[in-house]
């Protein structure tokens, strides 16, 4: 419909076909119409990209002269909305470098209809073109016709993939061009992924093209592009820029809930990513739309992995600030044995416990509690004692991660930090009370890292 005739469409039915066209060019954000069409001050449509919460005002405009466009900037309210003439804008070089220098000063995004077309992903055999396409509709600002607007796919999306193997080739190009078509923070978005591809691909900061802050890396907003865009499915990127993430990244980052991109990066990430405490909580109430496959989602207090009938939250927040979806367990004794044994964890306290007193039995060495100091002990303390805590690592070397039973928390001491790995092969299964959960986790955990697959319990 973009090439056929809008003249004979009604005036809802060409903004439905803008949303569409949009829609289209980037999956992840909602193109809502407004009751105005072809106002001077009001926007026809307005679009929302609900996992960052960025939002942008459409305006339509009927005539595509130049001249006409130019003078329309200055009654648009927003400096960062988006103008889109609905017919091909017939410029010579001079009315486009005019318009573009009119646009940017305005911080305006002027592109026809045909030209948000151009910048539909599918048309493009490169995974970044989602990338690029999502950056122009948030943060491009100038006039991009048809022409830009394919170039600013493959020649960004080359500089990305060039600096992804540390090949200079393209990349100053594709910054210039970025710099011309985006502004401030999407640019830093894209440079910085650029600059951190490059290191991972074993380039050197004195080395990268363009000059740089040597501390540069992937920042929250780069990081928020990347989760906000359709889903990019290549093992050797998530990977490469795994080691690149942390909890604070994350939670800074503008993207809430579940993605397909937070998913992949996942899969990289357990051995990275470090948390303070992790707790096992009662998930939120099941949206009947959302995706089976993905377990990962970002939630204002930190990363939280849903299971089957439990999610695990972790996060860097104190434990007292932690919300409040309470998750208690008693387990026996031998329960807790059989849960030690079967993922290889050394146990070097157990805190047990009634209203009344409290007993805990330690040791400093690799002895085996529960044979040196535990053999009927429950017994003898009476079936009014339950077990409070426990302190497990993986051997008396490491630093011991305690696991409370009646708000299922796993934590280290102080300020002490664990990566996801670590929580889940230590603590986590010890917090976990039903098979289904045990085994879930277990098919998540990376399996390079856990060879043998964890027996499950229940309690």
């Amino acid at each position: 419909m973009v090439n056929g005739n809008l003249a004979e469409l009604s005036d809802n039915q060409i903004k439905e076909e803008v949303c569409r066209q949009i829609e289209s060019t980037d999956k992840g954000v909602r193109a809502r119409k407004t009751s105005y069409f072809n106002n001077t001050y009001s926007p026809d449509i307005v679009l929302e990209w609900g996992g960052s919460g960025q939002s942008r005002h459409v305006f339509l405009r009927a005539d595509s002269n130049p001249e006409y466009l130019k003078e329309d900037l200055s009654f648009i309210p927003e400096s960062t909305s988006m103008m889109i003439p609905l017919n091909t804008v017939d410029t010579s070089d001079r009315d486009d470098e005019a318009l573009d220098a009119a646009a940017r000063q305005s911080r305006i995004l002027v592109t026809p209809l045909q030209a948000v077309a151009t910048l539909d992903p599918d048309d493009y055999d490169t995974p970044f073109a989602p990338m690029v396409s999502h950056a122009v509709l948030t943060g491009g600002r100038g006039y991009i016709s048809s022409e830009k607007a394919r170039s600013s796919i493959t020649t960004i999306s080359t500089g990305v993939r060039q600096a992804g193997t540390a090949q200079s080739a393209g990349i100053e190009e594709a910054i210039d061009l970025a710099t011309s078509l985006l502004d401030t923070p999407m640019l830093n978005s894209i440079t910085g992924l650029m600059q951190a591809m490059w290191l991972a691909g074993g380039g050197r900061w004195d080395e990268f093209p363009v000059p740089v802050a040597a501390t540069a890396k992937i920042d929250s907003s780069s990081l928020t592009q990347l989760l906000s865009m359709e889903g990019f499915e290549d093992d050797k990127f998530w990977n490469s820029i795994s080691g690149n993430i942390t909890m604070e990244k994350l939670l800074s980052s503008e993207v809430r809930g579940r993605s397909h991109n937070l998913e992949q990066l996942m899969r990289f990430s357990w051995e990275s990513i470090k948390a303070r405490v992790c707790k096992v909580i009662e998930p939120p109430e099941v949206d009947s739309s959302r995706d089976d496959d993905l377990h990962w989602s970002l939630e204002d207090y930190g990363l939280r992995l849903d299971l089957e009938q439990k999610s695990v939250l972790f996060s860097d927040f104190a434990q007292a600030d932690l919300p409040d979806r309470e998750v208690s367990i008693s387990p026996s004794l031998d329960q807790v044995r059989t849960v030690a044994e079967d993922i290889e964890v050394h146990v070097s306290a157990v805190n047990m416990g009634n209203e009344e007193k409290r007993v805990t039995y330690s040791t400093n060495t690799d002895e085996n509690i529960f044979d040196e100091y535990l053999q009927g002990v429950d017994k003898t303390l009476g079936k009014e004692f339950e077990i409070v805590s426990v302190e497990v690592a993986k051997n008396i070397y490491r630093t011991p991660m305690k696991c409370t039973f009646e708000n299922a928390i796993a934590r280290g001491r102080s300020s002490s930090k664990f990566t996801l790995l670590e929580f889940a092969s230590t603590g986590v299964p010890f917090l976990l009370e039903t098979e289904d959960d045990q085994r879930k986790l277990a098919d998540l955990v990376p399996k390079a890292e856990v060879e043998d697959p964890i027996d499950v319990v229940s309690w």
